[in-house]
């Protein structure tokens, strides 16, 4: 997970119940890289035209998105549409 996260790569987690799966899904932003300005700069825009900045500071956390494991594609699709997510 860590070479993952350090590389910007997609994590797919499978196996039975109970074995941590959600658990090191959870935990993953905490082991994230700290965002360069750049991107900081760039992902504060976006949230503001989204309308989504809480406070008028700089973004300085990843955003990140864990959408329910019993989520269907089309749910996750119309959120991105309804939130305006689509880039």
């Amino acid at each position: 997970m860590e070479i993952a996260a350090a590389g910007g790569h997609n994590i797919i987690l499978i196996g039975p119940p109970g074995s941590g799966k959600t658990m090191l899904a959870k935990r993953l932003p905490s082991i994230l890289p700290p965002m360069t300005l750049k991107e900081a700069l760039e992902t504060t825009k976006i949230h503001s035209v989204a309308g989504k900045i809480k406070d008028a500071g700089l973004m300085s956390q990843r955003p990140f998105r864990s959408p329910h494991h019993t989520a269907s594609s089309s749910v996750n699709l119309k959120d991105e549409v309804l939130n305006h997510r689509i880039i």
